[in-house]
Parts: C-alpha cells; sequence; structure tokens
C-alpha cells in the first residue's frame, strides 16, 4: 500500500493491477486489518481502485496485440461486485467515490474508443444491483448500465441474457425511488426495449424476493404488463395461488426415534407471501368478472388466515383494492360468500381473525348497496361489534367502513354514538375502549361535523375529562380526541381550542395510563394543524408558561414539545417563539419543569435536520489533582506521580502552581515587582529542596525539567518558572552542579529567544549566574554552546550568546562591559587581555571565539550588530594585529557561512568579507587569494562552495585593476569550481563567472568557455563541465549563447549541450532558433534508425519545449512546417516528429496556431512514404489531444477546409494517411465527435458532413477499427429533437458507413433500424428521403427482414400519416426490396406484394409513381406464379390514363432490375408490344414511361448479344423527334444510359442515333441540348478516344457527317466535364 501510495500519480498494467486487486479487495470488506472508512487506507486504497477503472487503451496498436495499460486485463467483474457492496455498507463519501468508479469501469467497457466490450458477467453484477435494497446501489449499477447502452444486450441480439436485463430495467421502471425510475425509463427508451410476454413469469420471480422493495416493483410491473397483455391475467393469478400454496407449507422439525428434535423446522418467510399478496393487489382492477370470485375463494378463508399478521393485513389490502375496483358490479356476488361464511365459519379463535377480515371487506363492499338496501344495517351492526377486537389494524379499518354507511341509518345514529360513549367511558377492557373511540370517530365523520353538537358528544367528552374520581373516563375522552383528531383532521380544529387546557391538566395527571394517553392525543393534535390552527393554539400555551402552577407550566411545555410532530412547514414558523420560551423553562424552580423543558427540546431537535440548528450537549469533564498539576506546571503524569511520593515537593509544586494565571498576564502587563519577588522566592525553595534531596534526584528531573523548559508549546509563565530555577540551582548545589552546566545552556538560549519579554529576562539573569560561577572552572563545558549561539538562525541568540560572550570575556580579562579603548590604545592592557584570554581559552578557541565577534559586527539584526562591536572595541584593543592573526581562522569560517543554506548567515559573511577587502584592499588580497585557491581543494564541499561566493564578493568590492591584477589565479580557480563534482559548488562558481565576466568582459568567455567545451569529451570530468556550463548559461544566456551556438550546430550537431543549455537559457533561445531548428532536424534525421536514434529524440524535445515565449512558438511553426513539404523524407518525418514532441508535451498556449498545424498535418497526409505518414499522424493526434471542448468546437470548420485542400490533389479514392491501420483518422475523430455531441446545431450538421467526407476517403480496412467511435455518437444525436438539416448531414454519414463497413455495424443494428424507422415519419422531406436511403443500405447486414418489411408496411397503411410520409416509406420499401428481396419469407413477399398491387391507382402522383417503383423493383424476386399475376396485370390495357401510367413505370423499373425474369417466352411478346403501345401513348407521361421502358429493353438485348429489335430503336428515336420536349430529353437520356452500360454497340444503331441527336443539339430548349450533347459523348465514346467518332464520320452519308463535325467542338468541351448524375427513372424521389 504504501508503494501505491508513493507512485499515486501512476497507474499500474492491468495485469498488475489485478495481481494486486485480492489484497485491495480484502481491505476494502474489512478482511485481514479492519479499515474504517475514515481510515487514511480506506480512503487511498478506495482512490487506487478508482485510478484504474480510467485505464483506456492505446489506439495506435494493432487489433490483435492487447494493451497491458488498458481496461481489457482488468477484474471488471470483481471490482463490480465490491464497489457494489461498498455502496451498500458504507457512509456517504465512501459510496460517492465507489459510485463514480462503477461509472468509470463502466465506460471503459462501453465499446468506445479505448475502451474494451463488458461480458455478460460483468453486466450480471450491475443487474444484481438493481436487485439491492439500497437506493443508492440500484442508483449507481443503472447508472453503470447507462454507459453500456451501446453494447447493453437486447431480446433481439441475444434472447436469453437480453430478456433478463429487460426484466430487471423493467421492475426498475417501477421503482419507489423516482430517480432510479427515471434512469431506468430512459434506458429503457434508449436502447429500444418493448414490452414482451415471456417476461410475465419472469416477474414472479421479483414477487417472492426477499428483498421489499423489489417485492413492490415486481408487483407494479406485473400489473403494468398485464394491462398490455390482459389475456394472461388468469394464468398469472393461478400461478399466484400455487405460489403462495407453496411457500405457505413449512416442514415440521425432523425429529428422531425418542421424539428429540435433530433439525429444527425452518424459519418461516413470510415476506415472499406478502409479495403475492401485493401483487394480487396491484393486479385486481385487471381482473374480469369471473376472476374476482376465484380471488376471493382464495382469500376466504385460507390466505385471510395466513399464520403471518404481516400476511393476514397485506391479504386483506389486495381485497379491498379488488373491491374497490370490482365492487359496485360484484356486489350481489360477493355479498352472500361472506354471510354464508359469517355464517357457517367454525367458532373456535382460529378464525377469529378471518372473520375480522371478512366483517371488514363486507363493511367496504356495502358501500355499494343502495343506502335503503336492509342488509345495510346488520352489516353496520359487524363492523361495530368488530370494533372490540383488540387489534388496531382491525379497529382502524372498521372506523375507515364506517363513514359512507352511517348516513343509510341516520335515525338510529344517537343510539350507537350513545353505546359507543358509554363503552368508551365505562368497559374495563383497553381494546374495547380503544375501538370505540375509533368507531365513534368514523361514525362522527359520516354523519358530519355537526354531529358533535347535535348529539351533545362534545359535552359528554369534556364532562368526562374533567372526572377527577374515575381514570377511565378521563382516559376515554382522551382516546377519543386522539381519534376524532386523527379521522375529522383539520375540520376538529376549531374544537382543538377547547381541548387544550384539559389537555394541559392531563400533562400531570396522577394516573400513569392518563399521562400516556395524553401524549398519544398531544401527538395526534399537533400533527393536523394547519398554519392557522398553531397560530389559535401557540399564545395559549405560551401564557399558560406564566403560570405559577408547575403541573400547567410543565403541561404547557410538554405540548410545546410535542410541536416537533406538526407538518414541517408548521413546525418552521413557531420555532422561532418555541425555542426561547423553552430554554428559559430550563431554568425553572421545579425539577419537574426542568425536565419536561429538556425532553421537549429534544423532542424538537430529533425531527430538525439542519446541522447548524441542531444543539451539541457535551458532558464537563472535572480533571483530578494530579491532572491539574500536569497541566499548571508542565510536568507528565509519570512526573506528577513521582514528585507525589516525596510530600514536601509535592506541598512546593503545589504552592508553586498556586498562583493565579491571571497574575502572569498582569506580570506581562507590567504590575508591580512583587509578583517577581513572589516567583523568585518560590523557585528558590523548589531548588533548595531539591538540593536537599541530593544530586541523585537532580540526576533524575532534571533531563525532565530541561525537556519542559525547552517545550515551545507550553503557557510562559511556566517557562520562566523552569527558567528561573536556574537561577537558583548553581547557587544551591554549587561545584555539584558543574557537570551539568553545559546542558543548561541549551535551554537558556533558547529562552533568550522567546518571544515573551519576561521570560528573556529571566533567562538572561540564570545566563550571567552561570558565567559568574563557573567561568573559571567550566568554560570549556558551556563556551560550545555558546559558540553555536553565534551562528545559530535565530537573531535573538545570536545577540544573547554575544552579551554572554562578551560577560565570559570580561570575566576571563577581568574589565567590564563599561570600559572603552577611546583615547589611545595601551600596549601593555593589550597583552594583559591577551595573555589572559589564551590562557583560559587557548589559542585556537581564542581565534574562533574572535573570528566570530568580527563577524557578529556584520550581522544582519542591527542589536546583535552593535553588541558586538561594544564587545569587540572592550576586548580588543589592535584591529588590524589582531585581524591578521585570526584570518585563517576566520576565513574557515566565512567560507563555510558563505555556502550556508541560511541566507542571514550568506549575508553575515559577505559583508564582513567585504568589508575586510574594502579596509585593508591590497594590503589582505595577497593573503586572500592563495587561502581562497587552496579552500577550493577542501574536502569540504561547503568550503569549496565559499571560495567561489568569497571571490564574487571580493570582486564586486574592487576595482577592475585589481581583479585584472590576479585575473591568472582566479580564471583557472573559477575554471576548476564549474567542474566540481558537487553541484552546489558549481552553481556558486556559476556566479562567480558572471561576476567575472561583470568585471573583465569578453576575457571571461575566451578564458573560460573553450576549456570547458574541451572538458564536456572528457569521461569523468564532462558530466560535471556540461553541468557547470549549463548554470553559466542559466546567469549569462544572452552573452553566452551567441557564443556557443555556432560551434554547437557545426556538424556533427552536438544535440546533447544544446538540450542542457537550452533549459536554462529562457527568452535568448528564441533569437538563435533559426539556426538551431535546422541543426535539430539534420540531427533527427541522420540519427533515424540508429542505436541513438531514442536519445537524439529526448534532445530534441529538451530544446523545443525549452521555448516558452510567443516569439519563439512563432519561430518554431515558421521553421518546422514547411520542412513538412521538404524533399528529403527523412527531414519530413524529423519535423512531424518535433511537432508531435512538442505539442504533446508544451504547456505554453500554441491554440492560435491550431489551424494553421491541422492543415499543415492534413497536408501531409498525402505523403508517400508511411514512415512519414506515421509520425505525421502522432503529431495530428498531439494537436488533437490539446484541444479541450470548446477549442475542438472551433476548429471544425478548419479540419474540413484542410481535408477539402488536400484531397483536391490526391489521385485515386483515398487519402493515405486515412488509410493507415487503426491510427489513421484517429485523431481528427474526437474533434468531429465533440462537435457531433455537444456543438450547436450548426457545428452538429458540419461535424456529420466531416465524417462523411472522411469516411469517403478512407479505405474500408482503415474504417473498421473506428466504427464504434464513428456510430455511437451519430445514432444518440440522431435521436435527440435537432433541426432537419443536422439530420439529415448525420443520416447521409451514416448511409456512406453502411455502404463502406455496413457488416461491421451489427452491433448498432437495433439501433439504427429505430432511428431509421423513427427519421421516416419526421416532418422534413429530406430528412426521410435520407433515412430512406440509409435503410436501403441497412438491410444488407439484417439477418431477419420480415419484421421490417411489416412495420413498413403498416406505416403505409396507417392512415393518420400524411402521403410526404407514405411516398417515403414507398420509397425506403423499394430500396429494403433491392437490398433484402430474397430475404423475405413467402408470407412477408405475398404481404408486400398484394399490399403495392392495391395501391396502384393511388390518385396523388408521388405516391403512385412510388408504388410502381416498388412494383417493379419486387418482379426481380417474385417466383413465376406470383410474377405472372404482376405482368398480366402491368400489360392489360386500360381506358384511364393514370392506371396505364402506373402500370407503365412499374413495367419500366421491372425491366430495368429484373428484364432476364420477365422477358421469358410466355411474355415476351405481350411485354414488348405494351411497351412500344405505351412509347406511342398520347398522354406524355405515359409516353415517357415506354420510352424509358424501351432503353432498357435495348439495354438487355444488347448486353445479352441480341441485335435491339427495330421497333424499339424506332421508339427512341420517335421520341427523339417528339414534339415535347420532355419526351425528346427522355429519350437523349436513355440512349446515354445505354451508351454509358454497354460497350459495344452495333454501327447502324449509332449512326440512327447520331443523326437525330446532332439535330437535337441545335433545339430551342437549352435542356434538350444539353442531354442531346451527353447522350453523343456518351454514344461516341469521346471521353476514351477518337476511335468511334472516327468510324461514326466515314459511315454517315456527307450532310449527317458534315452537322456531326460541327458540333464536334462543342461535344469536346462536354467530355471534359465530370459526368452528369443521370437520371433514368422517374419513380425515385429526389
Amino acid at each position: 500500500m504504501e508503494e501505491g501510495h508513493r507512485t499515486h500519480s501512476q497507474k499500474y498494467s492491468a495485469p498488475a493491477f489485478a495481481y494486486l486487486f485480492p489484497l485491495l479487495e480484502r481491505l476494502l470488506r474489512g478482511e485481514g486489518k479492519v479499515l474504517k472508512e475514515e481510515d487514511e487506507e480506506f480512503a487511498r486504497t478506495l482512490s487506487i481502485v478508482a485510478e484504474h477503472a480510467s485505464l483506456r487503451s492505446d489506439p495506435d496498436l494493432a487489433d490483435d496485440v492487447i494493451d497491458l495499460n488498458g481496461p481489457d486485463l482488468l477484474p471488471r467483474a470483481a471490482m463490480l461486485k465490491l464497489l457494489c457492496r461498498l455502496i451498500g455498507v458504507s457512509g456517504v463519501q465512501a459510496q460517492q467515490e465507489a459510485a463514480k468508479t462503477i461509472l468509470a469501469l463502466c465506460t471503459s467497457a462501453g465499446g468506445e474508443m479505448g475502451c474494451c466490450v463488458a461480458s455478460n458477467e460483468e453486466i450480471s453484477v450491475l443487474l444484481d444491483g438493481l436487485q439491492a435494497p439500497v437506493v443508492d446501489v440500484r442508483s449507481a449499477a443503472l447508472k453503470g448500465l447507462q454507459e453500456l447502452l451501446l453494447i447493453l444486450p437486447t431480446p433481439e441480439t441475444d434472447l436469453e441474457f437480453g430478456l433478463r436485463v429487460a426484466q430487471r430495467l423493467l421492475v426498475a421502471k417501477y421503482d419507489a425511488d423516482e430517480d432510479v425510475k427515471t434512469l431506468a425509463e430512459e434506458i429503457w427508451t434508449d436502447s429500444s426495449f418493448t414490452n414482451d410476454p415471456a417476461l410475465l413469469m419472469t416477474l414472479i420471480e421479483d414477487v417472492t424476493h426477499n428483498e421489499e422493495v423489489i417485492r413492490i416493483s415486481g408487483s407494479k410491473a406485473l400489473a403494468a404488463l398485464l394491462e398490455e397483455y390482459n389475456d394472461q391475467v388468469d394464468s398469472i393469478m393461478q400461478c399466484l395461488f400455487g405460489d403462495y400454496m407453496e411457500k405457505k407449507k413449512i416442514p415440521p422439525p425432523v425429529k428422531d426415534n425418542l421424539g428429540r428434535i435433530v433439525t429444527e423446522a425452518p424459519v418461516d418467510n413470510f415476506s415472499i407471501r406478502c409479495g403475492i399478496a401485493y401483487a394480487l393487489g396491484q393486479i385486481s382492477p385487471l381482473m374480469s368478472g369471473d376472476q374476482i370470485p376465484q380471488l376471493f375463494e382464495f382469500l376466504v378463508p385460507g390466505a385471510l388466515g395466513d399464520n403471518s399478521e404481516a400476511v393476514r393485513k397485506a391479504m386483506l389490502d389486495a381485497g379491498l383494492a379488488a373491491l374497490t375496483a370490482h365492487g359496485k358490479e360484484e356486489v350481489s356476488n360477493l355479498l352472500p360468500v361472506f354471510e354464508s361464511f359469517l355464517d357457517k365459519a367454525p367458532t373456535d379463535q382460529s378464525y377469529d381473525a378471518v372473520r375480522q377480515s371478512v366483517v371488514i371487506l363486507m363493511g367496504s363492499l356495502a358501500r355499494h348497496l343502495d343506502k335503503s338496501d336492509p342488509k345495510v344495517k346488520p352489516i353496520i351492526g359487524k363492523l361495530i361489534e368488530a370494533l372490540s377486537t383488540p387489534s388496531q389494524q382491525v379497529q382502524e379499518a372498521v372506523a375507515n367502513c364506517l363513514p359512507p354507511l352511517v348516513p343509510a341509518i341516520k335515525e338510529d345514529a344517537p343510539t350507537i354514538v350513545s353505546q359507543l360513549l358509554a363503552l368508551l367511558l365505562e368497559s374495563e377492557n383497553y381494546g374495547e375502549r380503544k375501538g370505540a373511540a375509533y368507531g365513534l370517530a368514523g361514525v362522527v365523520k359520516g354523519l358530519g361535523i355537526l354531529a358533535l353538537k347535535k348529539l351533545d358528544i362534545m359535552s359528554k367528552l369534556q364532562e368526562a375529562i374533567q372526572d377527577k374520581k374515575n381514570f377511565r373516563h378521563r382516559e376515554g375522552a382522551l382516546f377519543a380526541f386522539e381519534m376524532l383528531c386523527n379521522m375529522l383532521g383539520r375540520l376538529f380544529e376549531p374544537y382543538v381550542v377547547h381541548v387544550l387546557p384539559h389537555l394541559l391538566l392531563c400533562f400531570g395527571d396522577g394516573n400513569q395510563y392518563v399521562r400516556e394517553a395524553t401524549d398519544e392525543t398531544a401527538k395526534a393534535v399537533m400533527s393536523k394543524l394547519s398554519g392557522h390552527g398553531v397560530k389559535l393554539v401557540l399564545p395559549s400555551l405560551l401564557t399558560a408558561l406564566e403560570e405559577d402552577s408547575w403541573r400547567t407550566k410543565a403541561g404547557s411545555v410538554e405540548l410545546l414539545g410535542a410541536m416537533a410532530y406538526c407538518a414541517p412547514k408548521q413546525l418552521s414558523s413557531c420555532l422561532p417563539s418555541i425555542v426561547p420560551k423553552l430554554t428559559e423553562v430550563l431554568t425553572d424552580s421545579h425539577v419537574k419543569v426542568q425536565k419536561a423543558g429538556s425532553q421537549a427540546l429534544s423532542q424538537i431537535g430529533s425531527v430538525i435536520r439542519n446541522p447548524e440548528i441542531q444543539g451539541k450537549s457535551s458532558d464537563r469533564a472535572e480533571r483530578s489533582f494530579a491532572q491539574d498539576i500536569q497541566v499548571s506546571s508542565g510536568f507528565t503524569e509519570h512526573q506528577v506521580c513521582s514528585l507525589h511520593r516525596c510530600p514536601v515537593v509535592s506541598l512546593i509544586i503545589q504552592w508553586y502552581r498556586g498562583l493565579p494565571r491571571q497574575v502572569y498576564r498582569d506580570k506581562e502587563n507590567g504590575c508591580p515587582d512583587y509578583w517577581q519577588h513572589v516567583f523568585s522566592h518560590r523557585s528558590k525553595g523548589l531548588s533548595e529542596v531539591i538540593a536537599g534531596i541530593g544530586v541523585e534526584k537532580l540526576n533524575k528531573l532534571l533531563p525532565d525539567i530541561i525537556k519542559t523548559a525547552e517545550t515551545p508549546d507550553i503557557p510562559s509563565h511556566v517557562r520562566d518558572g523552569y527558567i528561573m530555577m536556574f537561577i537558583y540551582l548553581p547557587g544551591t548545589f554549587g561545584d555539584l552542579l558543574t557537570p551539568f552546566i553545559g546542558r543548561l545552556i541549551s535551554p537558556i538560549l533558547l529562552a533568550l529567544a522567546d518571544e515573551s519579554e519576561y521570560v528573556r529576562d529571566t533567562a538572561l539573569r540564570a545566563g550571567q549566574r552561570i558565567i559568574n560561577l563557573y567561568a573559571d572552572t567550566a568554560v570549556s563545558v558551556f563556551l560550545p554552546e555558546l559558540e553555536r549561539g553565534l551562528f545559530d538562525d535565530n537573531w535573538r541568540i545570536r545577540y544573547s550568546s554575544i552579551q554572554l560572550l562578551g560577560d565570559l570575556l570580561y570575566k576571563i580579562s577581568g574589565v567590564t562591559g563599561k570600559m572603552t579603548t577611546e583615547g589611545g590604545e595601551d600596549e601593555t592592557l593589550e597583552q594583559t587581555f591577551h595573555k589572559a584570554v589564551v590562557h583560559v581559552l587557548g589559542l585556537e578557541r581564542r581565534n574562533r571565539v574572535f573570528a566570530g565577534l568580527y563577524m557578529g559586527r556584520s550581522d544582519t539584526a542591527l542589536m546583535v550588530r552593535q553588541a558586538a562591536l561594544h564587545v569587540w572595541k572592550v576586548v580588543v584593543v589592535n584591529t588590524p594585529r589582531t585581524l591578521k592573526e585570526i584570518l585563517s581562522t576566520l576565513f574557515r569560517l566565512l567560507l563555510g557561512c558563505l555556502a550556508s543554506t541560511s541566507y542571514d548567515k550568506r549575508q553575515v559573511a559577505a559583508r564582513t568579507l567585504g568589508d575586510l577587502v574594502r579596509k585593508l584592499g591590497d594590503r589582505v588580497l595577497p593573503e586572500i587569494i592563495p587561502i581562497l585557491e587552496k579552500g577550493l581543494d577542501s574536502d569540504e564541499s561547503d568550503q569549496r562552495q565559499g571560495v567561489c561566493v568569497g571571490l564574487s564578493e571580493i570582486m564586486s568590492s574592487t576595482s577592475r585593476e585589481q581583479v585584472l591584477a590576479y585575473v591568472d589565479s582566479v580564471v583557472p580557480t573559477v575554471r576548476k569550481a564549474l567542474c566540481d563534482p558537487l553541484e552546489e559548488v558549481r552553481i556558486a562558481a556559476a556566479e562567480t563567472f558572471d561576476q567575472l565576466h561583470n568585471t573583465i568582459g569578453h576575457k571571461a568567455l575566451e578564458d573560460i568557455l573553450p576549456s570547458l567545451l574541451e572538458e564536456l569529451t572528457d569521461e569523468k570530468q564532462g558530466e560535471f563541465a556540461l553541468d557547470g556550463l549549463k548554470h553559466v548559461m542559466a546567469i549569462k544566456s544572452r552573452v553566452v549563447l551567441p557564443f556557443m551556438v555556432p560551434k554547437l550546430t557545426e556538424k556533427p550537431v552536438n544535440t546533447k549541450v544544446l538540450a542542457i543549455l537550452s533549459q536554462v537559457a529562457g527568452d535568448s533561445l528564441t533569437r538563435h532558433l533559426t539556426k538551431i531548428l535546422p541543426a535539430l532536424m539534420s540531427a533527427l534525421n541522420e540519427s533515424m534508425g540508429s542505436e541513438v536514434e531514442d536519445q537524439e529524440l529526448q534532445y530534441c524535445q529538451t530544446v523545443v519545449l525549452s521555448v516558452k515565449d510567443e516569439a519563439g512558438l512563432q519561430t518554431i511553426m515558421d521553421e518546422i512546417l514547411p520542412t513538412l513539404r521538404h524533399e528529403s523524407p527523412g527531414m519530413r518525418r524529423a519535423a512531424a516528429t518535433i511537432i508531435h514532441v512538442y505539442c504533446s508535451r508544451t504547456k505554453c498556449d500554441f491554440s492560435q496556431y491550431v489551424s494553421l498545424l491541422l492543415r499543415a498535418l492534413i497536408a501531409a497526409y498525402k505523403d508517400e512514404e508511411s514512415m512519414v505518414l506515421e509520425a505525421v499522424c502522432e503529431a495530428l493526434g498531439a494537436v488533437s489531444k490539446s484541444l479541450d471542448e470548446a477549442l475542438r468546437l472551433q476548429h471544425i470548420s478548419s479540419l474540413r477546409q484542410a481535408i477539402r485542400y488536400s484531397v483536391a490533389d490526391v489521385k485515386g479514392n483515398v487519402l493515405p494517411g486515412f488509410c493507415l491501420p487503426k491510427k489513421g483518422i484517429a485523431p481528427i475523430l474526437p474533434i468531429l465527435r465533440e462537435g457531433v455531441l455537444n456543438g450547436p446545431p450548426d457545428l452538429k450538421e458540419q461535424a456529420a458532413v466531416g465524417l462523411g467526407e472522411i469516411i469517403d476517403w478512407t479505405s474500408m480496412e482503415a474504417l473498421k477499427p473506428q466504427v464504434v467511435n464513428i456510430t455511437g455518437p451519430l445514432i444518440r444525436v440522431l435521436g435527440d429533437r435537432y433541426v432537419w438539416n443536422v439530420k439529415v448531414a448525420i443520416l447521409k454519414t451514416l448511409t456512406k458507413l453502411l455502404a463502406k463497413v455496413g457488416v461491421h455495424l451489427k452491433a448498432f443494428l437495433p439501433q439504427l433500424q429505430t432511428t431509421f424507422l423513427r427519421a421516416l415519419t419526421d416532418a422534413n422531406r429530406s430528412v426521410r428521403l435520407e433515412a430512406a436511403a440509409a435503410l436501403s443500405n441497412l438491410v444488407a447486414i439484417h439477418a431477419r427482414v420480415d419484421p421490417l418489411f411489416t412495420e413498413l408496411l403498416n406505416g403505409i397503411k396507417k392512415p393518420e400519416n400524411d402521403t410526404g410520409v407514405k411516398e417515403t416509406m414507398l420509397q425506403a420499401l423499394r430500396g429494403v426490396i433491392l437490398g433484402a428481396g430474397k430475404k423475405m419469407s413467402e408470407a412477408t413477399r405475398k404481404n408486400v406484394t398484394e399490399t403495392i398491387m392495391l395501391m396502384l391507382s393511388m390518385e396523388e402522383d408521388a405516391g403512385r409513381m412510388s408504388v410502381a417503383g416498388c412494383l417493379g423493383a419486387l418482379c426481380a424476386f417474385l417466383p413465376d406464379d406470383e410474377l405472372s399475376v404482376v405482368v398480366d396485370t402491368l400489360t392489360a390495357n386500360s381506358t384511364d390514363w393514370v392506371i396505364q401510367h402506373s402500370r407503365g413505370q412499374a413495367l419500366s423499373v421491372g425491366l430495368r432490375y429484373a428484364a432476364d425474369h420477365i422477358l421469358t417466352e410466355a411474355w415476351r411478346e405481350e411485354v414488348i408490344s405494351t411497351v412500344l403501345k405505351n412509347a406511342a401513348f398520347d398522354r406524355v407521361p405515359v409516353c415517357i414511361a415506354g420510352i424509358r421502358a424501351a432503353g432498357f429493353l435495348l439495354k438487355y438485348f444488347i448486353l445479352e448479344g441480341e441485335d435491339p429489335p427495330q421497333p424499339l430503336v424506332s421508339a427512341i428515336i420517335k421520341g427523339l423527334n417528339s414534339s415535347s420536349n420532355e419526351i425528346k430529353m427522355a429519350g437523349a437520356q436513355m440512349v446515354n444510359f445505354i451508351a454509358m452500360e454497354t460497350s459495344v454497340l452495333p454501327q447502324s444503331f449509332i449512326n440512327m442515333l447520331v443523326v437525330v441527336l446532332v439535330s437535337n443539339t441545335k433545339d430551342k430548349n437549352t435542356a434538350v441540348q444539353a442531354d442531346s450533347e451527353w447522350a453523343l459523348v456518351s454514344l461516341l465514346k469521346m471521353r476514351q478516344n477518337d476511335s468511334r467518332l472516327q468510324a461514326t464520320l466515314s459511315s454517315l452519308d456527307a450532310i449527317p457527317a458534315s452537322n456531326l463535325t460541327e458540333t464536334n467542338r462543342r461535344l469536346r468541351k462536354v467530355a471534359s466535364l465530370p459526368e452528369p448524375r443521370l437520371k433514368v427513372d422517374d419513380t425515385v424521389l429526389m
């Protein structure tokens, strides 16, 4: 797990993750180490699973290669099971993360680009999730299925599993949760699922499911399905009855021979039987008259007498539902059944439940009886009797049955009310009194609210509730009030004000039962109050809180608490008034009022869901005495316990910590010194006590005392107390404390840096105390601590160390801090000081101390500088002499500080060095430079680094002349430092080079850089020299680059150095890109295919990625894009490779160049070199991936324009780049997909057209891998409501795709068919025509075409479809016939033929033409017996020219597609005769149909090798000579058609046609001229050569030949134009 966390941003391969997954699963399931949801490991483990759920395959891999980093090898089924479980058992955060992971995992298996296809096992896991009791699991499973829409099995593609999917979705459509229902509906619709009777039996399994939510949903789904298949209700009922009887049987326990139980009886799974009851209730409205008696035969007495009360209730509800739906019709049949049972049923206790249920059913049924029916009164009597049943369910059901029946017995109502009141108030049986309350409320509801006053019910109840002697009267009245509230609702609200005072009193009633009844009544009253009712009640309750009687107050409080049962809206309106009052009573003098207030607040708080309002309570934690010591003194628990064992110490500590903390705050605020005096005495006392115990005890206590004193997070007054002990411990222990002195200095120095001033004062006094007492004996112990303090990062510690060090030096030398050297130097005094200090400290330590003091004079903190300067002046008499003595030590310290990571230390050292050089100048340089040169040989890296920093500081502090004087020493030192093995030293050396160049100019470049270039070839020093050069570049790129680039770009190009230098060159690199980029491409070209190719590519990548400014980006584009057209394939490939590298890795925004890149790269797709195309494809992919959704939409038009420019010069039908296997079109598909899915309508259209253009120019093999990626979005958008031009564009693209790779679209067959059929009924004609064309292509991959034919025929027959829709459906039918006529079954074929034949006489011209086209196309697939009927019809003469026209068109189309089938000996003559008659018909449309039929016949005869029949030729020529322009055009078009479809024509035939056509080229009608010219060009094969033209000229007479020669020029111009789209079939809609 830790390793997984370490590489959190990296993903494992799929096999590696599959290997790890069992471990992750056990962790998340809680096996092994139990992980809680709030644990970091749990979240980390779940995040690992989530990251790997989004794996995607590389689209560039071959089909037979499995991408190890793709989703194919993930254990998806196991992952889905685990995630579903986590959603079901985890908290909200883990649920959300697991749900997102399921979504990502399903997306990865959704069949789109880079995804795999989910297996049935994985889909089964999601289907199981739909049966989970937790709604979040069901919702997540549905969202997962929604991601699998494209590959989700349906009954058409996989019957068994598709039915299972349909079953689960159908149940989910009726889920209790609205979101789940909505999701299921969307999936059902989008996947084109339909209701299937096969689902009925499977839904019975859901009715008896273990989970209640599935049982309820399954029952609703079953009822919904039976609405459509009503004839199955009876069989389903019988199945439910049978299942109930089977599930009701519980095997007895297994016993041995002695009667002992061996195996217990199984637990009664009554919930399954509840599901059956619920299903019966749901389908009861669908039952017929003869099925209702069967239901009640099942219920009475069997099912209503079930062992389980829950089943009995459910069965009763089912019976009531049936009576609600069918009671009025079946009252005469069912009432005798109920009466018979009640009369004949045994009287034993086992039948009580059934009798009660039957009474309720009878009461419900009686509502449908006439009020005057004599049976009503006995039924009411039985219902009143049933009220005594001690069952709330029975009593409530009876109360609900009474209101509709009571009006029938109004005259007996007073008697019944009196009986119920007597039972309510006098009965000793609790159940009877409760039932009487239910009955009374039911009767009042039936009679109306006025009955309360008319029958004097309220006054009697008020008397009863005030009866202090009989608690049953009070309890009964409360029962009645409760039931009246529940039954009457807000109608009872006006009486609530009168009931409230009694409720207030009853809350404090002495009888427990009365108080419980009061609670329930209060809840009922408050739950039914309206907003107005709350306003009526609230003032009186709040007023009652002011009463003196505690009972009244307590009752009012409890009633206010009962407002928690108000509706949320009412509760929210009164909370501002209630809560403050309840808060006040918490301080009431009476305990019970306080308790009532607390309970009321809890009740209200329990229903508030806003976390900001919910109250939080926490018990006050009381600390023990030892804990108090621990907190106030800072001791650990262990220390406190040990101290408590010593009575005196315990007493002192208590006294020490007993001072109030306010005293310490006062001390900080400047109170009198009295408290300091108190502290001092207490610390002194504690020190003396510890001294009295002995050194051994000090040795044990001191580490803890020091540790506490150094702890930063304890209060400052605690630290002050401990530091104060260090003042008195030396005095109490004396020399015995010497071994501990060194350990005391560290906490004292830390305290000297404390933020609290009084802590610093105490620490200074402690330090001075130790120095005064131990300066002679323990100087070696505490002096190292003071030396370290001189160089501490905290300036306060440096300041304090100098102060203490000064005190030490004063003590040693015998001077005071007030002395000064002003007034001259005393030689004797200096020698005395020197001897004393050296005697005590030693020479080496004296040098270190003085060097530290001198450096302190240049400190960054003013107070440190002042203190150091003061001490220096006191203890040093002759500064120059002393500096000369300590110079070596001083430089060693300086070099270390110059290389420090601390800014303050570097500043101090630099200032000190500069101060030395400025003050001493030439006197000190001869000594400093050798020291620095020698320091570069040191083994310590900080020394070498310090040398470089020191040199920089010296050069900045001296003149140019002084530097030039030592340049021969400085340059080798800098050169050596630039090649140092340690990077920190090289960085410092680069800064030194910068200073050197600033000082001596170009000489620094000439003296240092050439030698660095030579060092690059050295095996040991090469890498160091290169890095040094890199750091130099980072500082002086503008100066170094012009010097280096010409040398590095000479062949062989040193790409490695260029790469390293470019990383630090910054903006200076841009100026030299025009030289660098050609050199890079040349180097990359030369290395291709060699071992160093990858390395060279890496170097080139580093260089181009270093360009980050706008000008550099422009230069890259200007240099590299033109190289894509270079004559050398290697250079073209290199340019594409660099574009790929740059666009895929750069962080620069190159969005403004995307259009330029697209145009250049798409243009490069014309390249014939495969290696170049591969590189260009990768570059294009990088550009595409860099675009976000918005940018993709912006560049759709740019992409289409680039494609058009590219294909303009392509020879052939494909663009070479598009035909790269698996990857050619992959880079540009995301751009167009984004436009199709998320663009506005105009961009959707452009994107769809662009996809069509890509399909046109891509080979079938290259299109195969992208079929899913292209088809999915198109289907999704086509199913939504968009403008017609978007739909047309998408349909055209789908048509092209079907035509090219139709067989690979089989997975989308159901969706495509549904979509195309829906589009056939679109309001726009263009959409319908494109849908028809698409269907004609789709049918080629259809295995079962009969349903499609049936659907089209049904659509054609639908009367609500207008003529335009029918025309396009006929067009679609024609296309489907031509594409799949052979696949039609005999029944379907006959149905189609019969329907079309009947429609031949349609009134609408376009519809009639479409029918004719369908019939003609159908002739190719009819057997002889059916064809004979059709041919006889088509060749029959009719006096109605309209019918003759439709028959002629049908015959024309039939001859076009099935001439060999029609022109048998039996029909040949008759068909030709009919054609000739039609061609000579006096109606133009019929004549045109005949001309076209003659043309098709001529083509057939010529292709068969027969001589064209002269009558047919004459018919064509006659048509060409007709007076009608339309007929002339038809004749010319057919000649053109014959010429294009045949290769060899008889010359005589050509001559006859040429003469007429040449004449028509001079016709006044331009359309006739154009058609004639096109026909001549095709007839004379002028697009191939002139041979046929010359042959025709030679065979013609002089005049026709002359006429033909005259038209020759025009004909050649026509021949150079693209061939037109020839129209030879008038039945095809355009």
